[in-house]
């Protein structure tokens, strides 16, 4: 019921629109997204090492906190498996402590993203309308300005990350204390 989202890279102002609707889903069934549980890297590079350090950094931050989130929400879920590596190290239980939940491409690889809990989109077949789109725009059956909106759905690939909300969140021991 308290989330925090991790985007691991800048998509030029997309995060804001996964911040809204994640917020507004959440607070629909009483949940709550807070700002400062919100994570986003500063970058569009793919620089892996620093962004998972970030992570790492951030995670153990809001962990830390008096109402730590019961659910951590990974764009894209590439890097799931690396903010679930942050939390074994820290001591947390994916899901008896928290749940895990990503985001990412339907057509899903290795062991790992196949044990997460995700929210998942046909890559395929956007690309496939992408391209249409294109050619259609390059032969002059449809205009270089269209402004239609073309939904694609999604789906929900149930994995093993996603727990029961613990009745005391669980938080990380403050170095200090």
């Amino acid at each position: 019921r308290r989330d925090a989202m991790l985007v691991a890279y800048q998509t030029d102002g997309i995060t804001k629109k996964w911040v809204a609707g994640c917020r507004k889903s959440l607070q629909s069934v009483g949940g709550e997204l807070p700002d400062e549980f919100i994570y986003a890297a500063e970058t569009t590079s793919l620089d892996t090492t620093r962004i998972v350090s970030e992570m790492s950094e951030f995670i153990e931050k809001i962990l830390a906190s008096e109402d730590p989130p019961t659910a951590i929400f990974v764009i894209p879920d590439d890097f799931a498996r690396e903010v679930d590596g942050a939390l074994h190290r820290m001591g947390m239980r994916v899901p008896e402590d928290i749940s895990l939940i990503g985001l990412g491409d339907i057509n899903r690889g290795g062991g790992f993203t196949r044990q997460l809990t995700s929210v998942g989109i046909d890559g395929e077949k956007m690309s496939r309308q992408a391209v249409e789109l294109l050619d259609q725009m390059q032969n002059g059956q449809r205009d270089l300005l269209d402004c239609e909106v073309i939904d694609i759905p999604i789906s929900l690939s149930k994995g093993h990350t996603v727990g029961p909300v613990p009745t005391s969140p669980v938080r990380l021991s403050r170095k200090n204390e």
